[in-house]
């Protein structure tokens, strides 16, 4: 089933993850990976190395989750790449672990079909823009400075309802969500200590 897009999701619907790219003399080219609910507008994001792993992608699916309160019924994933998918010779499938992960957080995992950049792209452009890129040379710095941004971003009046911010439309939508998994810390754990790469 293709993502279709919309102004707006059901609420637990939908998670949208993309990325943008930018080069920096001091550690390379280096992506903005956002994971963005469509419904509530919530957003999670982290600074990742340009060729991050396929365990990187399903690290940031638990992150996500775990971020927001709860994981949405499906994942769609808007740039498709070699550790996104993988082929058996007779069809393309999602990599192993980023299916291990799904089924984790009981969620199905889909690609973005639509020609157009996808909602969780044009976020991650634009947040490259409001904080004027990773400034110093670690990634872990940058993404310390990173979460002080996305907190600021959930008192943000919410685009289709004014009258209420972001995170408060996100805890009503909480409740629509699945719950995250008590061993998620664990499959976290072990996606860093082992090298998943399919």
């Amino acid at each position: 089933m293709s993502a279709r897009s919309s102004n707006r999701s059901p609420g637990g619907c939908q998670g949208a993850l993309g990325r943008a790219h930018v080069g920096l003399a001091r550690v390379g080219t280096v992506s903005l990976l956002v994971v963005v609910l469509r419904y509530s507008q919530a957003l999670w994001a982290q600074w990742v190395d340009f060729d991050a792993p396929s365990a990187t992608f399903a690290r940031a699916l638990c992150a996500a989750a775990t971020f927001f309160g709860g994981a949405p019924r499906r994942f769609v994933f808007e740039e498709p790449d070699c550790r996104i998918l993988r082929w058996d010779g007779r069809a393309e499938h999602f990599a192993d672990v980023l299916q291990a992960v799904a089924r984790h957080l009981g969620c199905e995992l889909e690609l973005w079909h639509e020609r157009w950049c996808g909602p969780a792209t044009r976020a991650a452009e634009r947040l490259i823009w409001a904080t004027s890129c990773p400034a110093v040379a670690t990634l872990a710095a940058s993404n310390a400075a990173l979460r002080l941004v996305l907190t600021q971003a959930r008192r943000l009046p919410h685009p289709h309802e004014p009258a209420r911010s972001v995170a408060e439309v996100l805890a009503a939508e909480r409740a629509q969500l699945s719950p995250v998994p008590v061993s998620c810390s664990s499959l976290t754990a072990w996606l860093e200590d082992e090298d998943h790469d399919g």
